[in-house]
């Protein structure tokens, strides 16, 4: 059965149709009957299991919901009499409003009370400022007026008129006149009486009334707050009669969403109709759709592509050698004075390849000639060192090839063995005492200096190995010595020892007036290249830039790659005098001697 089942679970998908309301089944098996009727199969025991599923969950719902709303309607009638019980015991009776809420008698009264006393607060207010004014204002007022003041005013304006008549005809001193001013004057005297009168009888009045409405708010007052104290304290029995309430509303909420959810449940119960139908009935396929072998080969190729340029990027990445010209201005931040190609073949020798003018080895060291020619603002310095990272990098060869290349212009051109652990170049013993004797006697350099079967090429070994050539070169006859050099010759080079190895580098590049450094192509890394330039700087040399040797073009993807090829790539041989592994790195110069070709170390 867990066999039968894993097999199902595995070949079985289940996907919808975009954003429809169907889904799509298919069984992936081996054999083409069996994808239909499991297919089908799967589909329709579904729909019966959807079926009983919600039957037995309607049901064990209804169950449950009639268990949990009998308890729920006797916990509601416990709650209900607890609550009118503590309403009885405490006195509280609640009152019901429009918003369905429920209120006291208590608070009602307070409500209403509160309103009776705004109204008695606003009526005395009124009857203060009326009797204010009664008192304060002794003026004629509307509510002094009464009807023997109207009298009175009418019988003084009569006087008036008939006074103002018989002004012009008698005088004031007349006696008929004295007379009218007499009775005028009566008349004002009565009218104050009675203006008196009057205005005592309404300020009596309004003081009455005043006194009456003080009477009253000050009454509803002691009421007011008599309730209030009853209410206060009346809530305060209330906070257990709200706790039962509470206790009774949530229950009441709770039954009746009970009692709302079976209902719906009842209603469920009766529909037997399944929400799931089968569309389509699975068909058995007539072919089979895997293995797609056109797709598993595209497949397999675009990854190997991917993994093969990602492996390329990788390894692009992990090696930080100096491979290209564009390596040494980015990478080291010097300029590319000279670019030597890597020679093919291994049949021809250096000799050969500087002789002919056309081989790619010629026109390289031409380029770096030209270059160095433009290296300065002087042109081509009088002193030049050339000095690598590690030994086996071409130093040496670099330094005859240049020194080949500007003899062949007509100038005078001195080389200066400054390996004075290894050297590189090698004489008879008596033909000169070489760089180590100038530097420990006061011999003078044109004696030690050796001819070569080049015009105008010469040869200053470093003679006897000393056992501290640091020391020797410390000291201020060097200088001397390269100063010596550049007045008897147009150019001196000086090959020196590895800069990472020994200090007679940086010791030979502060006397000279520039500096290569000799890079082979793929074979220095990075930080070592670094440090190389780093202890020249730090020696104060001038340094003009670097040579790279052994520069595969094509392999680097350069465009110039096919200038090289159109000029071939024969190989050339370095002469040299020993079959050990130190003496295949030491070139014999002798003085018109045949160059052989026993005995010699292939190159490039």
């Amino acid at each position: 059965l867990q066999q039968a089942a894993a097999i199902i679970v595995n070949g079985l998908q289940v996907s919808p149709e975009g954003r429809s309301r169907v889904v799509n089944v298919r069984f992936e098996s081996p054999h083409q009957f069996e994808t239909a009727r499991i297919a089908n199969a799967v589909v329709e025991n579904f729909i019966e299991s959807n079926l009983e599923r919600r039957y037995n969950t309607t049901a064990y719902a209804r169950k449950f919901l009639q268990e949990r709303l009998t308890t729920t309607k006797a916990t509601l009638e416990e709650k209900e009499r607890e609550l009118v019980s503590y309403a009885e015991t405490e006195g509280i009776l609640e009152l019901a409003t429009t918003e369905n809420a429920s209120t006291s008698l208590d608070v009602n009264s307070v409500v209403a009370l509160n309103d009776e006393l705004a109204k008695a607060e606003s009526e005395r207010i009124s009857a203060q400022q009326l009797l204010g004014e009664a008192q304060n204002n002794a003026v004629a007022r509307e509510m002094l007026e009464s009807e023997d003041l109207r009298r009175l005013r009418e019988r003084r304006s009569d006087l008036t008129a008939e006074y103002e008549e018989k002004r012009g005809v008698f005088k004031a001193e007349y006696p008929a006149m004295q007379q009218l001013k007499a009775r005028m004057a009566s008349v004002d005297a009565e009218m104050n009486e009675v203006r008196e009168t009057v205005r005592t009888s309404v300020v009596s009045a309004l003081d009455g009334d005043y006194r009456a409405a003080l009477a009253r708010e000050q009454s509803l007052r002691e009421r007011v707050e008599q309730l209030k104290a009853e209410l206060q304290d009346q809530r305060n029995r209330r906070i257990q009669y709200t706790i039962l309430q509470r206790e009774v509303d949530t229950n009441r909420s709770q039954y009746d969403a009970l009692l709302q959810r079976l209902k719906e449940v009842s209603i469920a119960s009766g529909i037997g109709s399944s929400q799931v139908s089968v569309v389509d009935r699975a068909l058995a396929p007539t072919f089979p759709f895997e293995p797609n072998v056109p797709r598993t080969l595209i497949q397999a190729l675009i990854l190997s592509l991917a993994a093969g340029i990602g492996l390329a990027f990788a390894l692009n990445y992990i090696d930080d050698t100096i491979k290209t010209p564009a390596d040494v201005r980015s990478k080291l931040g010097i300029a590319p004075i000279g670019i030597i190609p890597k020679i093919g073949k291994k049949s021809d020798r250096v000799v050969d390849a500087l002789d002919d003018p056309k081989s790619t080895l010629s026109e390289a060291f031409l380029s770096a000639r030209t270059a160095l020619d433009f290296s300065t603002q002087n042109g081509t310095p009088k002193s030049l060192l050339l000095t690598s990272t590690r030994p086996g990098e071409g130093k040496t060869s670099s330094t005859i090839s240049l020194a080949r290349a500007y003899a062949k212009t007509g100038r005078t051109v001195l080389i200066i063995d400054g390996d004075m652990r290894k050297p590189s170049f090698v004489s008879d013993r008596d033909a000169s005492i070489g760089l180590s004797g100038l530097l420990t006697t006061d011999q003078r350099l044109q004696d030690a200096v050796i001819q070569s079967s080049i015009e105008g090429l010469s040869l200053l070994p470093s003679g006897t190995v000393p056992p501290n050539p640091a020391e020797l070169l410390s000291g201020a006859r060097l200088r001397d010595l390269i100063e010596e050099a550049e007045g008897l010759f147009d150019l001196v080079i000086v090959d020196s020892p590895p800069v990472l190895s020994f200090a007679d580098g940086p010791l030979l590049g502060s006397v000279c007036e520039g500096t290569l450094v000799v890079i082979q192509a793929g074979s220095v890394r990075r930080p070592a290249a670094e440090r190389t330039i780093s202890r020249m700087l730090e020696s104060r040399s001038n340094l003009l830039g670097a040579i790279l040797m052994r520069f595969d073009a094509k392999q680097a993807g350069y465009d110039y790659g096919y200038y090289y090829d159109a000029y071939g790539t024969s190989t050339a041989y370095v002469e040299s005098n020993g079959s050990d592994a130190s003496a295949r790195r030491k070139i014999r110069i002798e003085p018109a001697a045949q160059v052989t070709s026993d005995d010699v170390e292939r190159f490039g």
